[in-house]
């Protein structure tokens, strides 16, 4: 099991990211952990019972958690350039920008809806605006927003005016800020942690993203959503469900 154990730890440090193993919930990571187990003794072709893979996740998990808690290293001075040459400058690590507008643009839309979205709901009829074609919909959505715009005093370029109309239609119909990962095809998981971390999976790496929802509102209209197109309720008094988007 300790042979094991050694040989698995490196693979899975490899494909989760540190900064969910701090932030992701205990028994979501303990679940994730799981399954990576199960998924490499597979590969390896290395025989344990299932109290032995239960055992084995509950280790790495606590070595995991051991990892995340130590302090970073001192960072190391690097050496001077030859023939005092400039060095090259360092890139901090940071989110993932996920498809779509990039990271500072998004910040902007993000910040703009905020401010339009009352407006919007006031001159929209949603009776009405569910019942229409997406792509009606869609065009209704931008006029209405370039009159809210030119109101308001509010500049954008055509890009970024495409980007925040497409981001009030998914508030409206869809899964709000998920949608463009949805869109994604080399994404495989998303995992919503509040409104302010969202992680994917892709290429079996699981790494925080920059999609952030308004608040933990936001956050519960969106799963919300999601279960009662199944006919199913998600609160406090039942706050776990397995549900199915349309796609399967």
């Amino acid at each position: 099991m300790a042979d094991i154990r050694r040989r698995i730890l490196p693979q899975l440090t490899g494909r989760i990211d540190p900064d969910a193993v701090i932030a992701m919930p205990r028994r979501e990571l303990a679940r994730r952990i799981s399954e990576l187990v199960a998924e490499v003794l597979d590969t390896e072709r290395l025989g344990l019972d299932l109290p032995q893979q239960g055992e084995l996740a509950r280790m790495l998990l606590d070595d995991l958690a051991e990892r995340s808690r130590r302090p970073d290293p001192e960072p190391a001075v690097p050496a001077a350039p030859p023939n005092g040459a400039r060095p090259e400058p360092s890139v901090a690590a940071r989110p993932e920008s996920t498809g779509g507008a990039q990271s500072s643009d998004r910040s902007l839309i993000e910040k703009i809806k905020r401010q339009v979205h009352p407006v919007l709901m006031d001159r929209i009829d949603l009776a009405v605006a569910s019942q229409l074609p997406q792509a009606e919909l869609a065009q209704q959505i931008a006029q209405l927003l370039g009159e809210i715009l030119v109101e308001q005093k509010v500049q954008l370029n055509s890009r970024e005016q495409k980007a925040l109309s497409s981001a009030l239609l998914h508030d409206m119909l869809g899964l709000g800020p998920l949608e463009p990962l949805l869109g994604d095809d080399t994404i495989t998981d998303i995992l919503v942690n509040g409104p302010n971390q969202v992680y994917i999976e892709r290429a079996g790496r699981l790494v925080l993203t920059d999609v952030k929802f308004r608040d933990d509102a936001h956050v519960m209209n969106v799963a919300t959503r999601i279960v009662t197109r199944i006919g199913r309720r998600i609160d406090e008094s039942t706050p776990l469900v397995d549900a199915r988007l349309a796609d399967g």
